[in-house]
């Protein structure tokens, strides 16, 4: 049954009524999915391979597909390999997430335009299981953001640069990173930035410093927009320059677990509306949309839905705790937008 959605209207200190904005493009980030699961999974009936086998490439997205197809662009944290052979495989490691090169439809089927791939998962079957994740996006028409090597998305003459990378090679490369801006404002003509960081503690309902000083540093640096993962569950949202931070969406449509426990369902899909007049960017506008991550506790059905009432209530308070700012209730009201950043 399609599930009504709802959006949690985030106003910020710093709102201000926004003047005539021109061009706008809308963005939506979503967290961590892992189209696919660990190679010693194969057998259980519960495993995603095994559960898309049944219900179809359609199905992971069916109860949030008709949000992602009204904005510019949508973009997930894809955690894990496309690949149909365990070529690479790297040992040692927990858990090798591997899902077949034909997952990639699951995305272009369900109006997911960009993955990102900066995390710990893109390597578990080294540089040829990377290649194969790369290769399988490129052929469904889904493009990808891989460290230095920006995604652009272009609407009207506008361009907009997505960067993602792993906190250690961060860390490693922040430094160059107002080199790399500006040199994809000027050689790319991208009129804004967004980082999406894959960065902190697993499983922490609290960011860490690291992750805001990184974020803010990255601010710094010129980039417009910072949306994390990787603690697979939410954290808080913050402003600083006049730019937004969401610090952990948590896990989306994610094959990683066989199981939910219900604290570690709730999710968060962020939808931001970037303005620009003449091309230059002037601010961006935030909603945050609640969802839930399964619709069972038994065994993850990696069916996400947007989220309403208690449950809805449920998401805020997690976001809240972990915010330094008073949140507004959600607003079960589709394309009702509040929040409005100006740049400066």
């Amino acid at each position: 049954m399609k599930q009504e959605f709802s959006l949690l209207l985030l106003l910020l200190l710093l709102c201000t009524a926004p003047a005539a904005r021109g061009e706008t493009i809308t963005m939506t980030f979503v967290g961590d999915c892992t189209l696919g699961c660990d190679i010693t999974w194969l057998k259980d009936a519960r495993a995603f391979t095994n559960v898309i086998d049944r219900e179809g490439m359609d199905y992971p997205f069916a109860l949030v597909r008709d949000v992602l197809e009204r904005d510019d662009l949508t973009v997930v944290n894809l955690e894990g390999v496309l690949a149909d052979s365990n070529e690479g495989r790297m040992g040692g490691r927990k858990y090798n997430f591997r899902g077949p090169t034909a997952y990639a439809q699951i995305l272009s089927g369900s109006s997911v335009e960009l993955a990102t791939l900066g995390n710990n998962h893109i390597n578990d079957f080294g540089q040829a299981g990377r290649e194969s994740t790369m290769a399988a996006l490129t052929a469904a028409g889904v493009g990808y953001a891989f460290n230095d090597d920006a995604f652009i998305f272009e609407k009207d003459g506008i361009r907009i640069a997505v960067l993602s990378y792993i906190s250690n090679v961060f860390e490693r490369n922040v430094e160059n990173l107002p080199a790399l801006v500006a040199s994809l404002e000027e050689e790319k003509g991208c009129a804004a930035v967004v980082l999406c960081l894959h960065a902190g503690v697993e499983y922490s309902f609290t960011h860490g410093r690291e992750q805001q000083r990184w974020a803010q540093k990255a601010i710094d640096a010129g980039v417009d927009l910072v949306i994390g993962h990787h603690p697979h569950v939410l954290q808080g949202v913050g402003v600083y320059n006049n730019r937004n931070i969401v610090y952990s969406l948590g896990n989306f449509c994610f094959g990683g677990n066989r199981h939910i426990i219900a604290r570690q369902s709730h999710s968060l899909a962020v939808q931001v509306e970037m303005a620009f007049e003449d091309g230059v960017y002037t601010g961006q506008q935030m909603t945050l949309l609640p969802a839930i991550n399964t619709g069972s506790y038994d065994a993850n059905n990696y069916q996400p839905y947007w989220a309403t009432g208690e449950l809805a209530q449920e998401v805020m308070d997690i976001l809240q705790s972990d915010t330094d700012y008073e949140l507004a209730p959600y607003v079960e009201d589709v394309g009702a937008v509040q929040a409005w950043l100006p740049a400066q």
